[in-house]
């Protein structure tokens, strides 16, 4: 179940990618299906995206913990990442995940990561393929409201 500050961080998610020009709009909280599968946050631009959060006292290896359990729920994936991991880390962490995801979840390798670094206000998004490889869609974006 929802709690108040999973809503409002998801929301805020949500406002990020909108900034960016994305279609945005946030799923009720339940099943996708009977096997206990748990739905995605969003559908964004017509794709479902599940967002996951790294807390400031989290370890680096959240970020493939987080992707992997993520790809699980949805084609696309956002990461919002509040600790100090270094950019180059959390991609390393990124390709690692793929390599799970590949693994758990074979028809669901292909999507898109967003990573949020909130610390340095930007998102990085990555296009990935059915193979599992990533590559940068797009240039690295602000996104304050300044």
């Amino acid at each position: 179940m929802y709690n108040k500050n999973t809503l409002n961080q998801e929301i805020n998610n949500a406002r990020n990618l909108v900034k960016l020009g994305h279609e945005v709009y946030l799923l009720p909280y339940g099943f996708a299906s009977g096997d206990g599968v748990r739905s995605s946050d969003t559908l964004t631009d017509k794709r479902f995206l599940e967002m996951k959060d790294i807390m400031p006292d989290s370890s680096d290896r959240m970020v493939m913990n987080d992707i992997t359990s993520a790809k699980g729920q949805g084609e696309d994936v956002y990461i919002n990442i509040t600790n100090k991991i270094s950019e180059r880390e959390a991609i390393r962490q990124m390709y690692r995940a793929l390599g799970n995801v590949k693994k758990a979840y074979p028809k669901n390798t292909k999507g898109r990561i967003f990573l949020n670094f909130e610390r340095l206000d930007k998102i990085i998004m990555y296009n990935v393929n059915e193979k599992g490889i990533a590559t940068k869609g797009n240039p690295v974006v602000a996104i304050s409201d300044n």
